[in-house]
């Protein structure tokens, strides 16, 4: 029991065991005393629910307007969109799978690529601005989001440019 009369304590998880081991304990910071890998499992787990929560609604308008319209562009753009959108299900259920998050990236570059292709390749007729924006924000929230983060952070990253 603490001081208010109640048997609940406030402060971060693990705060009183670590404090126990010497152990300094920030005041709300629930990262705290946890491993790079442990802080990326957490963060490849947020990422996933980010993109597969965008990308679930994103991927069945491509779907839509790649089945109903004659452009075959869109068919790659859709297929990478959906795979991707697979892939950050995957990352929901096992955040902590090295080889899944690396196969996320490849996804992903495959991704923004086909998004490129499909801006430089498309013949045009009317907004061609609309399909620069989308592919300008996707390359950038994936690469801020997704490639630096799970990049720069990866050993086997690391031990190639090393």
């Amino acid at each position: 029991m603490n001081g208010n009369g109640n048997g609940y304590a406030y402060g971060p998880p693990g705060g009183k065991e670590r404090e126990a081991r010497g152990q300094e304990v920030e005041p709300g910071c629930c990262c705290t005393g946890m491993g790079l890998d442990q802080q990326m499992s957490r963060y490849t787990l947020v990422l996933g629910c980010v993109f597969a929560a965008v990308l679930g609604p994103y991927s069945g308008v491509l779907c839509t307007a790649a089945i109903s319209g004659p452009d075959p562009k869109l068919h790659v753009n859709s297929v990478s969109t959906v795979i991707l959108f697979l892939l950050s299900l995957g990352l929901i259920v096992r955040p902590n799978m090295r080889i899944l998050s690396r196969l996320w990236l490849l996804a992903g570059l495959a991704w923004v690529l086909s998004g490129w292709v499909t801006y430089f390749r498309k013949e045009f007729s009317e907004m061609p601005e609309r399909w620069l924006v989308v592919t300008v924000v996707q390359s950038c929230v994936f690469g801020i989001l997704g490639f630096l983060p799970l990049f720069t952070t990866d050993p086997l990253a690391v031990a190639i440019f090393t």
